[in-house]
């Protein structure tokens, strides 16, 4: 019977490359535990996994597990050269945009699809909801806790733990090129049904990639150099909603006809989605080319392959290749957990409500404000795509601000003693002021008789608190809810999709009948009625 112990194998913020293996499952005598250390500097937790015998004590390491050597071993991932590391971040956050901004890039051609296919224009709305819905029920690999606990030993925190299985690099390329197919296929669909079904596969697809993204990120850099790069991420997947109608309006809106036969007609469309089939192509091959596998697990399994024939020793093997769990067995297990979250938790409950108001607002925004700028102040249809600017630069001010907000961090947990979760919540609480601030700025400017910029630094504001809300939300469930972190933000991701798939449908309707100042307010009131919860 084999047993091993390596207590030098640590890991990085959000990624546990060894979960809970049964090394030995036919005796019962023997079990995990991982165990926990807390370093005030970095203000993170790493974790060893060890094995114990019945006395609590230690079994020595096994010779044939196959681990880094060292900390300083140039294979591990953190060890990458630099130029390497911000290459693949680069290119997960350049496709990580691309997916979320296909989600919107048709935002302004509602019209034109309707008119294409013959439909209502409430139909070609579900060209972005089923879009949108995809992303929010597709596969995701919902990583482990990054701050582990004693009693986490006993429960599997993931939805679809693929990359666990079969590295990382796999599923961007399986995902990535999914993604791409289905693009391909919604530029040439011949009906409105068999657009909209593209439409939502392409979604899934998408969510698929965004199943690794975040954790090969965690898988290059350690805990005290993670802070960047992550809020880098989150910038791009939240500001490609943004970017969507911008590129629409700019670079496809005057597209000329003249396309093969079986494409969508009108220009709009047409232009729009052979933009996004030639930018994801792009991002395919450079996901191939240029990013490595990163998944600690993976890369050892291929080491411990290397060694058995090289040293013509059979016996060698990496921790993961004694992983004999059932994929199905743990996606329901987290299934489970992600709506007993939901059920039970009121605080998650509510902060995924509130994310989900924000991003529905978001979405709404593509409809609103092209609306008050036109009507307002007669701007034509590409330049009222640059009003867009004014939220995306306010999310580029949040990040900004990502180091005067880990300074205060850190400042509040040396002087509590400890990390608490409501560590995280100053930024939200910023956030949640100027989200209706800025809405309200935005509702009380819209006049023609006022420059045209005033009501856009509204929109800037509006930018900033939602950056603020939403960087600051996520850290929260992560550290509020340890065991269950990955299942909590499965769930704040899934009703922020259904938020941001049902607004359009009574977007034009809304602000029709109430008017843009009106509808605008409103708004306004709802997220100041969310006010207390941070």
């Amino acid at each position: 019977m084999s047993y091993h112990f390596n207590p030098a194998e640590q890991v990085s913020m959000l990624h546990i490359p060894a979960p809970v293996y049964g090394v030995a499952p036919d005796d019962p005598r023997q079990f995990f535990y991982r165990v926990t250390s807390f370093d005030a500097s970095s203000v993170f937790s790493s974790t060893a996994l060890m094995l114990l015998n019945n006395n609590n004590k230690p079994l020595p390491p096994d010779p044939a597990l196959v681990a880094f050597d060292g900390n300083e071993d140039p294979e591990r991932p953190t060890n990458f050269a630099a130029w390497q590391k911000w290459t693949a971040v680069g290119v997960i956050c350049s496709a990580s945009l691309c997916v979320t901004c296909t989600s919107s890039i048709m935002a302004s051609a509602y019209a034109g699809a309707a008119k294409e296919f013959d439909v209502s224009l409430e139909v070609a709305v579900l060209g972005v909801s089923l879009y949108v819905l995809g992303l929010g029920i597709g596969p995701r690999e919902l990583e482990n806790d990054p701050h582990p606990t004693l009693e986490h030993h006993t429960s599997v925190v993931l939805l679809a733990r693929l990359s666990k299985f079969y590295g990382r690099n796999p599923i961007y390329m399986s995902s990535y090129g999914s993604y791409f197919g289905m693009s391909f296929l919604v530029a040439f669909s011949p009906t409105m049904g068999v657009f909209l079904v593209f439409r939502f596969l392409t979604g899934f697809a998408g969510s698929a990639f965004f199943s690794v993204a975040g954790g090969s990120i965690a898988d290059l850099f350690t805990p005290q150099t993670i802070g960047f790069p992550t809020a880098l991420y989150t910038l791009s997947a939240l500001i490609g909603p943004v970017v969507g109608p911008l590129l629409e309006y700019q670079l496809v809106l005057y597209v000329k006809p003249g396309i093969p036969t079986g494409a969508l007609a009108h220009p709009n469309l047409t232009g729009t989605f052979y933009l996004i089939i030639i930018w994801s192509f792009v991002k395919l091959l450079m996901l191939y080319l240029l990013v490595p596998e990163m998944h600690q697990g993976s890369v050892l399994r291929r080491k411990a392959v290397k060694l058995r024939e090289d040293l013509k020793d059979p016996f060698l093997y990496a921790l993961i290749e004694k992983d004999k769990r059932s994929v199905w067995r743990v996606m329901l297990q987290s299934l489970k957990v992600l709506f007993l979250l939901i059920a039970k938790e009121c605080m998650a409950l509510f902060l995924d409500i509130w994310t989900a108001l924000l991003l529905g607002i978001l979405y709404l925004f593509f409809e609103a404000i092209p609306i008050t700028i036109e009507e307002k102040y007669g701007f034509d249809q590409q330049s009222s795509g640059l009003a867009f600017l004014g939220i995306g630069l306010g999310m580029i001010i949040g990040l900004a601000t990502q180091p005067y907000w880990h300074s205060k961090y850190v400042n509040d947990v040396t002087v509590a003693g400890r990390a608490y979760p409501e560590t995280r919540l100053p930024i939200v609480k910023a956030g949640a002021l100027l989200v209706p601030l800025g809405l309200a700025w935005f509702a009380v400017t819209s006049y023609s008789q006022i420059h045209f910029m005033v009501p856009i630094l509204g929109t800037l504001v509006f930018g900033i608190g939602c950056f603020f809300i939403f960087s600051g939300v996520f850290t929260f469930l992560v550290e509020a809810y340890r065991p269950y972190a990955a299942s909590a933000m499965a769930g704040n991701s899934l009703i922020r999709c259904l938020f941001a798939a049902g607004f359009p449908f009574f977007a034009k309707q809304m602000y029709v009948s109430l008017g843009t100042v009106g509808a605008t307010i409103l708004l306004a009131t709802l997220t100041l009625l969310m006010l207390p919860l941070p």
